[in-house]
């Protein structure tokens, strides 16, 4: 100030995304002229709070972190708890829309938590080094924020494992209730290195929902299918054959075949060949793995349909606990 220079902190909230649509959340800390002079800048990004003098704003931050940190583990645990419950993901955001829990991280982390998207938006190393300026903090005014200490635990954990550079919405693989649904994942991720199709899924028969994905792998450039629900998918002859035989189905060419698939697999999915497999529970089928490859037909040999028996086998023991 005595050499006539000011100074604004305006730390932001609201990621890559709102940045492109100029809706940040910007926090902004200085005197009332300083930030005067930079607010027409600052109004182009986002929303400016003038939230106290110079270094506040980073201060409002550490604050805004632990806010998000600590409702992202929240979003993580609750969704795991819905997935074991039999709801999708989707389905509670639906469930939810316009009531007390429609926060922003469930909307957000939420469908990156369904789509098991961990590409970084916010990185789990990021918010950890957030969360330990918060910690020192809070030790300096003699603050115990056991909530605080337990997230950074988790984010640790995260980190020493090799992904401290994904989205905090990673969060959901340690919450307790989805550990099914990681090993679901498992069972996929392994389906699709033994037969080396396009894409192998797990589809599990859930209350008010037409066999959702529950787990998805693929390979380089194919479509998601995890998001797409198919109605009248329970009557497609694949899966009456299924729900009838508790086998499994191999269908070397989808063009020819006298148990056709729904057309979109074809027409909007490109895939050209595939084998599915009943998920047994209790004597009838409770949901099936898929293993489709395309673009061109699939001579699938004893070892892929080997693998797909032992894919279904494992998952049914995973749903039966």
């Amino acid at each position: 100030a005595t050499r006539g220079v000011g100074w604004v902190d305006a730390p932001v909230s609201g990621g890559p995304p709102r940045a492109g649509t100029g809706t940040l959340a910007i926090m902004a800390g200085g005197t009332d002229a300083d930030v005067a002079t930079v607010r027409p800048v600052l109004d182009t990004l986002g929303t400016v709070a003038h939230v106290g003098g110079p270094g506040d704003g980073h201060m409002m931050k550490i604050v805004n972190q632990v806010v998000v940190a600590l409702s992202v583990e929240t979003v993580a645990e609750a969704l795991g708890l819905a997935e074991a419950v039999g709801f999708t993901i989707p389905e509670v955001q639906r469930g939810v829309a316009g009531g007390s829990a429609d926060i922003h991280q469930l909307r957000a982390q939420g469908t990156q938590m369904a789509e098991r998207d961990w590409q970084p938006g916010g990185r789990v190393k990021t918010m950890l080094k957030d969360l330990h300026m918060a910690r020192k903090q809070a030790e300096a005014r003699g603050l115990r924020l056991p909530q605080l200490d337990a997230a950074i635990a988790r984010y640790q954990d995260i980190v020493d494992r090799g992904d401290g550079d994904r989205d905090i919405s990673i969060l959901f693989e340690l919450s307790a209730g989805a550990t099914g649904v990681a090993a679901f994942q498992a069972i996929t991720d392994e389906l699709l290195a033994a037969t080396r199709a396009s894409r192998t899924t797990i589809r599990l028969d859930r209350p008010g929902a037409v066999f959702p994905v529950i787990a998805e792998s693929r390979a380089p450039g194919v479509k998601s299918i995890a998001r797409v629900e198919v109605p009248g998918l329970r009557q497609a002859p694949t899966m009456r054959y299924l729900a009838e035989t508790l086998d499994v189905l191999v269908q070397e060419d989808l063009l020819g075949t006298d148990v056709p698939p729904p057309k979109a697999l074809i027409e909007v999915y490109g895939a050209r060949a595939q084998m599915i497999a009943a998920i047994v529970r209790d004597g009838a089928m409770a949901g099936i793995v898929s293993v489709h490859h395309g673009p061109d037909t699939r001579d699938w040999t004893e070892r892929e349909v080997a693998a797909i028996r032992d894919a279904a086998a494992r998952a049914g023991a995973v749903i039966r606990g």
